[in-house]
């Protein structure tokens, strides 16, 4: 032979099976070719479904947000219109109160003017010094005042309370609006964040759920709730504003018909003052005779209080020398509790001495005040009737104040 020919040391197969596993092959190939057509389909299948989920989604997501967004906008506007009601009811309770007072202070000095009226008229001596017909309607129109200031102070109290209250809630309106208009930056831009806005990332846990969560009913409650309270308050308000007007109206009238009544009694009491002037000089001698016989106590107390200091001072200077007996006779005999007896009596009785002495001496002024009192009325020969026409003048500033409340 030409050619030498060196065959392979390896297993060889036949042509039926070489053809089988072409045909093997084939289909494999076939199969893979249809698994991954399928897959193909149900790839794009699955990106359109997602796609168009992601998109409602979104649009969902970003309707709920605007829907969201209109509904905390409608009850900022409520709330605000809300906190404007609150603010103007306040301004008027403010200046109903104000006007309150200003009137209580008004009666304050009416009060003064009274009480002096009053007080000059208990100045007047024994003789002078009876429930007239003047003293009458000054008492009835410091009751009429007492009565007024107790009404008054009842409604600014309820003004000033009223006031705090409008004050709270005008603070929770504030903190809440607050709230919104910050809730409301929140969602709008929420509302214009895209897939491809730069600041969104991954966040670690955005599944939480915060312990302050509240429940979407319970946050239309609280907002419901706010908007009662403030119609309610301002309902409160107007309602308050009205008492408080009303009275001060009545009280200006009584007082005036008072004061009226009062000038008329005090008028005819100078009228009947006139026919006793002379009882003036006897009361005049019997203070004087009293401060003198005063004036003899006051000696004599202080010359009790004297006596008495030396003999306190002996008793404590004997009880602190026995304090330095030697040994066992420091003991605690019948002789010191006689000097701590004596110590204790002396004390209290300088004590008794000493408050009636201060007693005394105030009595003293008072009589010496009420002489100097009795010698302008001799001096102007009628103190009665002088106590008289100054509560006649006082008066008219009583009238003067009543008109311009």
């Amino acid at each position: 032979m030409s050619v030498v020919l060196e065959d392979k040391y390896l297993p060889r197969v036949s042509c039926a099976d070489w053809e089988k596993k072409v045909h093997h092959l084939q289909e494999v190939s076939s199969s893979q070719r249809a698994g991954s057509t399928a897959l193909r389909f149900e790839s794009n299948q699955l990106r359109n479904e997602t796609e168009i989920e992601v998109l409602w989604n979104k649009y969902n997501s970003n309707r709920k947000l605007a829907d969201r967004i209109k509904e905390i906008e409608k009850w900022r506007y409520i709330l605000e219109q809300q906190l404007q009601n609150v603010k103007g009811e306040l301004a008027a309770v403010n200046n109903e109160k104000s006007l309150t007072d200003n009137q209580i202070q008004s009666l304050n000095i009416l009060f003064s003017l009274v009480n002096e009226c009053l007080t000059i008229r208990n100045e007047r001596n024994c003789a002078d010094l009876c429930e007239d017909i003047g003293q009458t309607e000054l008492r009835k129109e410091h009751s009429l005042l007492e009565r007024m200031k107790k009404t008054l102070t009842d409604q600014s109290l309820a003004g000033w309370e009223q006031i705090k209250r409008l004050n709270e809630l005008k603070a929770k309106l504030e903190y809440d609006l607050a709230d919104k208009h910050k809730t409301l930056d929140i969602e709008s831009t929420c509302l214009q964040l895209e897939p491809t806005s730069s600041d969104i990332s991954y966040k670690a846990d955005a599944l939480r759920n915060l312990k302050l969560f509240i429940s979407h009913e319970a946050w239309l409650a609280r907002c419901e709730s706010l908007k009662n309270s403030a119609d309610c308050e301002v309902r409160n308000s107007q309602k308050l504003c009205e008492e408080m007007c009303v009275p001060r109206q009545k009280f200006h009238n009584e007082l005036f018909i008072q004061t009226e009544a009062t000038n008329f009694a005090l008028r005819k009491r100078i009228y009947e003052t006139r026919r006793l002037r002379n009882e003036l000089d006897w009361q005049n001698q019997k203070v004087k005779q009293e401060m003198e016989r005063l004036m003899k106590e006051i000696n004599e107390i202080d010359q009790a209080l004297q006596a008495k200091t030396n003999v306190l001072k002996l008793a404590e200077t004997r009880i602190e020398k026995r304090m330095f007996r030697p040994g066992t006779e420091l003991c605690n005999d019948d002789t010191l509790s006689g000097l701590k007896q004596e110590i204790i009596y002396l004390r209290e009785t300088r004590k008794n001495l000493s408050h009636q002495l201060d007693t005394a001496k105030a009595c003293y002024n008072e009589l010496e005040d009420q002489m100097l009192t009795l010698e302008l009325e001799l001096a102007d020969k009628n103190h009665a009737l002088q106590t008289d026409i100054k509560c006649m003048d006082l008066r008219l500033s009583i009238l003067s104040s009543a008109k311009k409340n």
